[in-house]
């Protein structure tokens, strides 16, 4: 079977940047989907599902970041980690006890 790889520009509003919490929830959603997560930020990239990889993208805030997906939930994977990154990552209480997630 052969998967298309989906793209989205994603920029970095919150005051932190893509901090270690942030790092670390991100790579929570994206470790849910069946597909492989790619960002790009500048000429760095990171694994999505590597909360070190993601680290060292050294996103400040205002960052663009291009998140690419290729796999069988490549769409639904980038539709909840462009909600998450324009959210500030910011996840609601039913996220929090994982009912959600």
């Amino acid at each position: 079977m052969i998967t298309e790889r989906l793209t989205r520009r994603v920029r970095i509003s919150n005051e932190e940047g893509l901090h270690l919490r942030a790092a670390a929830l991100f790579s929570q959603v994206a470790r849910m989907f069946a597909c492989d997560i790619r960002l790009a930020c500048g000429e760095r990239h990171a694994d999505g599902k590597s909360v070190w990889e993601l680290i060292g993208l050294a996103a400040e805030p205002g960052t663009e970041l291009v998140i690419e997906a290729e796999g069988s939930q490549s769409e639904e994977a980038l539709d909840r980690l462009e909600g998450l990154v324009a959210g500030q990552f910011q996840v609601s209480a039913a996220e929090n006890n994982h009912e959600a997630l």
